[in-house]
């Protein structure tokens, strides 16, 4: 039995520059179980966390809930993105099952070259570092809905515009990352061999499949006096 308390403290999540300031954290042990509060102020808004925990064999069983509204989540010259999470994670010795919501309020997404955006094999070897067994790692399943709010644009490659609608996505049991549900470019304008194309639609479908690998529907057009000019991709 006892508390342990950590008061105005700080972190920080190097790769998306997510920074955590006057972190609070609380955590009552009773009889085996533990009980978990906690804050942290995340750009504008203040994130919450909820936990109740118990250990069987030297293994965690239990409940954390993480939710929070204006959230600064990510903070690089290519992307600003403030969110609101409301997310479960069930703990069941080794397997974490992530379930919840995460409507983002304002985007600002420009990324200049998706050169590097290549994902590392689960099953990569570190020559020098010693690996884990698969029966002591940690399994991840998550189905996570993602939607959209009135303030998320877009400008890179020649597309601008405003981003909307709503996907879930799922990851683990062994699959890769899929998707399915759909996004719309709102009001874009697509730019291409110096003529700016007005886009009158613009969907990216997603039928639960790879979440990198979406279907596409544009119809992007350039109005004259006597002849409206565009292109069809789909």
């Amino acid at each position: 039995t006892g508390d342990v308390r950590v008061e105005s403290g700080s972190a920080n999540l190097y790769q998306p520059n997510l920074q955590m300031q006057q972190l609070a954290l609380q955590a009552r042990m009773v009889e085996g179980a533990v009980t978990v509060d906690g804050t942290a102020r995340v750009g504008k808004g203040l994130m919450h966390v909820h936990g109740e925990m118990r250990w069987r064999d030297d293994l965690p069983y239990g409940v954390l809930h993480l939710w929070g509204s204006n959230l600064q989540i990510v903070n690089l010259p290519e992307a600003q993105i403030d969110a609101a999470p409301d997310l479960q994670f069930r703990i069941a010795g080794r397997r974490i099952d992530a379930t919840g919501t995460v409507l983002v309020s304002h985007a600002r997404i420009a990324p200049r070259s998706f050169a590097g955006a290549v994902s590392v094999s689960s099953d990569q070897v570190i020559v020098g570092e010693e690996s884990s067994s698969p029966a002591r790692r940690y399994q991840v399943v998550s189905t996570i809905t993602l939607e959209l709010g009135k303030d998320v644009n877009i400008d890179t490659m020649g597309l601008t515009g405003r981003l909307a609608g709503r996907i879930t996505v799922q990851s683990g049991l062994g699959r890769g990352r899929t998707a399915t549900g759909e996004l719309s470019v709102v009001k874009g304008r697509y730019s291409a061999y110096a003529r700016n194309l007005t886009i009158e639609s613009g969907r990216l479908l997603f039928r639960g499949g790879p979440i990198d690998d979406p279907g596409i529907e544009i119809r992007a057009v350039r109005r004259y006096p006597d002849v409206t000019a565009g292109i069809n991709v789909s």
